[in-house]
């Protein structure tokens, strides 16, 4: 198996290549209009209509000149149905790749996809790609589909690896957010005012406070 040094190393290589194209991995505009969630919630409305999807890549699949592409973003997932014959060109001063430019892509990496709603012959809710811009291009990998990710000191230490794999965490987080922010939403309309006070030491600290190092030896940090 390869080590994540490898793993990384191999990432660069395709950063550099994509760099060599003209591309920029990592544009600061994203011209999405719909939301994954929405194609799925309104399909008989959507069906045949082009959108524009964005969302991070879960997994990337070829048939011979088809390939199929599942993305996600933070209101569901789908699959990108991506035909050479639609996506032989590509503008690369605007961050796309064309069909055989997609092996520079990898599970983990941010993309925008232009494209119609459709289905397939399986019945798969999908989106028939015309264009494809990258976004962000992940120089660690995402841990595995399958065996996911259950070690507990590393969901607790890297929420944001644990909300991106386990979809029951994600979720908890937003009912979370959506209660303290009704919370805050009532006491602003009641007349309160939200100020902050330490709450949990007497004196404030920090400026006169002297630095010193602690270790963990389990961790050895």
């Amino acid at each position: 198996m390869a080590t994540l040094k490898e793993l990384r190393d191999v990432r660069l290589d395709k950063l550099r290549e994509l760099r060599k194209l003209g591309v920029n991995p990592y544009p600061a505009t994203v011209t999405r209009d719909t939301q994954i969630g929405q194609i799925h919630e309104k399909y008989d409305e959507l069906e045949g209509h082009n959108v524009v999807v964005a969302g991070r890549i879960l997994s990337i699949r070829q048939h011979g000149q088809l390939r199929f592409m599942d993305i996600k973003d933070s209101s569901g997932k789908i699959q990108l149905y991506i035909a050479s014959d639609r996506l032989k060109s590509a503008k690369h001063a605007n961050s796309e790749l064309n069909f055989d430019e997609f092996s520079l892509l990898d599970a983990g990496d941010f993309v925008e996809a232009v494209g119609e709603v459709m289905k397939t012959k399986a019945g798969q809710t999908s989106v028939a790609v015309s264009r494809v811009r990258i976004l962000a291009k992940t120089l660690r990998p995402m841990p595995s589909q399958w065996d996911g990710l259950k070690d507990k000191e590393t969901r607790i230490r890297r929420r944001y690896l644990d909300t991106n794999m386990n979809q029951d965490v994600f979720e908890r987080y937003i009912r979370r957010s959506k209660f303290w922010q009704a919370t805050r939403d009532f006491l602003i309309r009641e007349g309160f005012i939200e100020i902050n006070v330490p709450v949990l030491e007497h004196s404030t600290g920090g400026a006169d406070a002297k630095p010193f190092k602690t270790h963990m030896d389990a961790l050895n940090q």
